[in-house]
């Protein structure tokens, strides 16, 4: 069954794109209508209720789309287990559990990362913490058997300290991405990814479990590479 969770509410938090003061957006160097299509295709096709995105390339604002299915078929998962895995019982509680967010500040946060640490003239973090965030400290020789949670679908990815680090370019059927870049999806199908070498962040939201049964991810990092035309971010 297809379930959704939330999306009246997840709704509104699409709506709330737009450009950081002060910063005036050029969107003539991107295909904006590329992404726009491949999103819009999943919810036109039913497959999800809900869908937004925002891509910031050297600090402007390049791309900010949402879509919404026009008929909503899907059925909404119960709200007991919207917060079962929430208020389960762990050894250690995730400081996140809970937190609540916009699209904008969500995309704020990643611009920090890729600020090494600073947002607006304001330090948050210092950036050997960023630097020790995104480097990989995986241990070479843990077989691929015992992190599948972290190969299944990533691509050449290490770990560091709360982000997936690409270390290889893609390849075959990998989704797009660049070596060094850092990134996390969400159970529900979220996503977002700092490319450093590109200068871009990417934050892409909606409400779909089970994870990863559409290929949403993949669609919409192809498109946005393609649409910036940066080939070499592209699977070789």
């Amino acid at each position: 069954m297809l379930q959704w969770k939330n999306a009246a509410i997840l709704a509104g938090a699409m709506l709330l794109g737009g450009v950081a003061q002060g910063q005036t957006a050029d969107k003539a160097a991107i295909d904006t209508a590329l992404i726009d299509s491949t999103l819009k295709g999943f919810t036109d096709s039913g497959k999800l209720v809900g869908v937004s995105a925002l891509v910031f390339k050297d600090g402007q604002e390049v791309y900010s789309g949402a879509f919404g299915m026009a008929d909503r078929s899907l059925v909404r998962q119960p709200e007991v287990q919207d917060f079962e895995f929430n208020y389960g019982h762990w050894a250690l509680t995730p400081g996140a559990y809970g937190l609540v967010s916009t699209l904008d500040d969500y995309s704020r946060f990643t611009r920090m990362l890729l600020n090494g640490g600073t947002l607006d003239g304001v330090r948050i973090l210092k950036p050997e913490t960023i630097a020790l965030m995104a480097t990989d400290h995986m241990p070479a020789d843990i077989p691929d058997a015992n992190k599948s949670w972290l190969v299944t679908d990533k691509g050449h990815v290490g770990f560091g300290i709360d982000f997936a680090v690409r270390t290889a370019p893609p390849t075959g059927n990998d989704k797009a991405g660049e070596v060094g870049e850092f990134f996390w999806d969400g159970k529900a199908d979220t996503l977002f990814w700092v490319d450093p070498k590109n200068h871009l962040t990417a934050v892409l939201f909606t409400q779909y479990m089970n994870f990863g049964k559409v290929p949403l991810h993949k669609a919409f990092r192809d498109a946005v590479y393609k649409a910036l035309n940066i080939p070499s971010a592209l699977p070789h």
